[in-house]
C-alpha cells in the first residue's frame, strides 16, 4: 500500500509499503511484549500505522482488538477498565489528571509510551499497574528500537531500547560514517521489510539513502558501549552555537533538551524555542504557556541559555 507520513517533517510523502513491511512490524509488535497481550485497545485512526500493525498484531496471537469509534483521551481509562484491556498507547495527556485510588488497572500489561518524559515511567508503573515502554518507529521502516519487557532496570532512562528482529541501526555523522559510542549523529536504518520508496518521487528516495541501503532517518540519536539507543530530536532542530559551551560532545544544541527541562515544572503548559542571533552569540527566545492564571494571563516570552541538560539559566525576559 501507499501510506502517507505524517508530514511532521515537511511535506507528506507516499511510503510504497510492501506485504512483508506489515508482518514483520506486526510480528515484531507482538513478539516484544512476549506474545502475552489477549486483549488491547486500537483507539488511532486506521489512517495512520499505528492501528494497522496492532490489528494484524492481534491476528497473530488470536488477541481480541477492542476498535475505539475516534480517539478520546478522557475516555481511556474507563475503556481500559470496561474491557478489561491489557494494552494500549498510552497517552501522556492522560497521566496529567489529579491521580485517584481509582487509577490502578488490574488487567494491564504493558503500555506504549513513546516520547514521554523520562522521569514518568516509574510513577506509570507505580500508579497503572503495568510496564511502560518506549520505542521508536517510522512509517518507512515500522518498528526500529524496542525495550524488552525484562529491561526493567532501563525504565526511566531516556533510552528507546534495543534493534527489533530484522532491523540494523547505526548512529552516523553527515558523510555517512560511523560515529564512535556516545557520540550524537543520525539514526540510520537497514533491513528486510521497509519501506520501496517514495510514491512519485525517486529523487527523494535516492536522496534518503547512505550507499549499501541505509535509510537516513533524519533524526539525532546516540548508542552507549552497551548497545542501547537513545532519541536526541530531529537533525533539523539542532542549532549550532557561537561559543564553547558543549552539549553532548559537540558544539551543538537541541533545543528538545531545553524544552524538556522547562516542561518538568508543573507550572508550564507547553514551550517552544528557537533560536535568537545577537551580535556574537547565540540565546534562545523562549515562549511558554503557565498554566497558573493568577501567576500569569499571557504566555511569556524570555531569553535563555542552558549551560548542560539540567541547568536553564532566564537571561532575561522580553
Amino acid at each position: 500500500n501507499i501510506q502517507y507520513t505524517s508530514g511532521s517533517t515537511g511535506l507528506p510523502k507516499g511510503a510504497i509499503l510492501s506485504h512483508r513491511y506489515w508482518l514483520t512490524f506486526s510480528r515484531n509488535g507482538s513478539a516484544r511484549f512476549q506474545d502475552k497481550l489477549k486483549r488491547i485497545l486500537i483507539s488511532q485512526p486506521f489512517y495512520y500505522v499505528d492501528a494497522q500493525w496492532l490489528t494484524l498484531m492481534a491476528c497473530w496471537t488470536g488477541s481480541t482488538g477492542f476498535v475505539a469509534r475516534e480517539m478520546h483521551s478522557s475516555k481511556l481509562m474507563g475503556w481500559m477498565k470496561q474491557h478489561r484491556l491489557e494494552y494500549c498507547n498510552f497517552p501522556e495527556v492522560v497521566a496529567r489528571q489529579p491521580v485517584t485510588e481509582n487509577d490502578y488497572l488490574p488487567n494491564l500489561v504493558a503500555m506504549s509510551c513513546y516520547s514521554h518524559r523520562p522521569e514518568n515511567f516509574r510513577q506509570y508503573e507505580k500508579r497503572y499497574g503495568g510496564l511502560a515502554r518506549d520505542g521508536y518507529s517510522m512509517t518507512e521502516l515500522g518498528c526500529v528500537l524496542y525495550m524488552p519487557m525484562e529491561a526493567d532496570h532501563m525504565t526511566g532512562s531516556g533510552s528507546v531500547g534495543i534493534p527489533e528482529a530484522f532491523r540494523q541501526v547505526e548512529i552516523r555523522d553527515g558523510q555517512g560514517r560511523v560515529v564512535a559510542d556516545d557520540e550524537a549523529g543520525e539514526i540510520c536504518v537497514k533491513g528486510d521489510g521497509i519501506f520501496q520508496g517514495y510514491y512519485n518521487k525517486p529523487e527523494v528516495t535516492e536522496n534518503s539513502f547512505f550507499p549499501g541501503g541505509w535509510f537516513r532517518t533524519g533524526d539525532l540519536g546516540r548508542r552507549n558501549k552497551q548497545g542501547w539507543y537513545w532519541y536526541l530530536g530531529r537533525q533539523k532542530d539542532m542549532v549550532r552555537r557561537s561559543n564553547s559551551s558543549r552539549i553532548r560532545g559537540g558544539i551543538t544544541q537541541l533545543p528538545g533538551d531545553a524544552t524538556a527541562v522547562i516542561g518538568c515544572s508543573t507550572w508550564v503548559k507547553r514551550a517552544l524555542i528557537l533560536p535568537l542571533l545577537y551580535t556574537f552569540n547565540i540565546h534562545f527566545l523562549t515562549w511558554f504557556d503557565v498554566i497558573n492564571a493568577q501567576f500569569s494571563k499571557h504566555p511569556i516570552v524570555c531569553s535563555l541559555k542552558i549551560f548542560d541538560n539540567q541547568t536553564v539559566v532566564f537571561d532575561r525576559f522580553l
